[in-house]
């Protein structure tokens, strides 16, 4: 971006007055130049909000860019969020190799404790998942509400993260502390067969009661969630 002063003087020379009648306006109109192109500089974006940006967006080509001028890994966002944890939100799987291979921490957390892999939970990729998990994010964090990234992972639906946790080895029967429930009971919760199914398969335990004193069956029962409930019972 020019610099406002030479930008100004670009636009004062477009707008030179010529006949006497129309120097009041170009007088206007310099004068809203010269406003506009202030604004737009106290607007500019800094390079972290660029990086943040390319994310958001998708450009990879901006993002590489952006990330090859050394800019600080660790920086963070408003919500107090780093931008592996973003590319890991958006899916973006080659933008998350990208920053793990130049050093961005897979252990940060938000200011509420979530972290990548709780991120990560809510997309449908093992390989996104694995990566993180191999580059030291640690399968068990906790938010300040007790929720694991298996949590996330089994209230949002999202089996292939699911799997890529418990490939991992996280703890399949870990409560949450807001609500103390299992991941089967959040399946079971939201007649999630196929969760339920896989769950069992592991061998997870059945009895365990949520903080309203209900097993996952209970709560399958009470939701009038049929099918999760013939399954439960089997």
């Amino acid at each position: 971006m020019l610099p406002v002063a030479t930008a100004v003087l670009l636009v004062s020379e477009a707008v030179r007055p010529g006949p006497a009648r129309f120097r009041v306006k170009n007088t206007a109109r310099t004068f809203v130049a010269v406003l506009w192109l202030a604004a737009c500089s106290a607007h500019a974006q800094t390079p972290a909000e660029a990086l943040f940006r390319s994310i958001e967006n998708g450009d990879f080509a901006e993002f590489s860019r952006l990330v090859d001028t050394g800019i600080d890994l660790s920086t963070k966002n408003k919500p107090g969020e780093s931008p592996l944890y973003v590319a890991a939100e958006k899916g973006q799987l080659e933008m998350a190799k990208l920053l793990i291979a130049r050093g961005a921490d897979a252990k940060a957390q938000t200011p509420n404790g979530e972290s990548v892999l709780h991120a990560a939970a809510m997309i449908e990729s093992m390989a996104l998942m694995t990566a993180l998990i191999e580059a030291g994010a640690e399968i068990n964090a906790v938010n300040r509400d007790g929720e694991t990234p298996l949590h996330w992972a089994a209230m949002t639906g999202t089996f292939l993260a699911v799997k890529a946790l418990a490939d991992a080895g996280a703890d399949l029967d870990a409560q949450d502390l807001r609500t103390g429930n299992t991941a089967l009971h959040a399946a079971a919760s939201h007649n999630d067969i196929v969760l339920i199914h896989y769950l069992l398969s592991k061998n997870v335990r059945t009895d365990i009661r949520n903080n309203n004193g209900l097993t996952a069956l209970e709560l399958a029962r009470a939701g009038g969630r049929a099918s999760a409930v013939r399954l439960l019972e089997q």
